[in-house]
């Protein structure tokens, strides 16, 4: 006789509670800190909202989000999600006045994209600190080294004056 595995759509739909009255399927199983439910799929735990979106609509890019239209994190009505940016869920907060526009624009003044953490990176400090290193007399053009790290000739001279990875040593 054969094992039974529950299909994950079956299992997901015993977590949700479809008797609130407010109109909202809140999750009724794990949720993490700030009260999104929590999904086991596929040897990992993932975001419920999103991963019910997901199931019916098809995968989001990584940049995209599941969104919600009521605003209540245990969510996992469809009907009360829609896809959007990080922007545009901030906005959607900010138009609902349950964000306040300046701490939004505090919080991307306090953070530093420079190296490692810019959204366009392709050197590690390592590699930036190596690039520094190197005696270019004996090892060969700039080019040479931007053709090994992938990178332009610009890229690497501006990394030698210390105009790019200025906080690497």
């Amino acid at each position: 006789m054969a094992s039974r595995i529950t299909p994950p759509i079956d299992r997901f739909w015993t977590w949700v509670d479809f008797s609130n009255s407010m109109g909202c399927w809140p999750w009724r199983g794990h949720r993490d800190k700030d009260g999104y439910g929590k999904f086991w799929f596929d040897g990992r735990t993932v975001p419920a909202h999103r991963w019910i979106f997901e199931y019916v609509y098809g995968p989001l890019p990584k940049d995209i989000f599941a969104c919600y239209d009521c605003d209540n994190e245990p969510c996992v009505r469809l009907d009360h999600l829609f896809p959007g940016t990080n922007a545009e869920n901030q906005q959607d907060g900010i138009r609902k006045g349950l964000i306040d526009p300046r701490h939004i624009v505090e919080a991307h003044r306090r953070l530093d994209w420079r190296g490692e953490h810019g959204a366009s990176h392709k050197l590690t400090t390592e590699q930036v600190r190596t690039i520094r290193s190197i005696d270019y007399t004996k090892h060969g053009t700039q080019a040479k080294v931007a053709r090994e790290y992938g990178v332009s000739s610009v890229c690497i001279w501006l990394i030698r004056i210390r105009r790019s990875w200025q906080n690497v040593p």
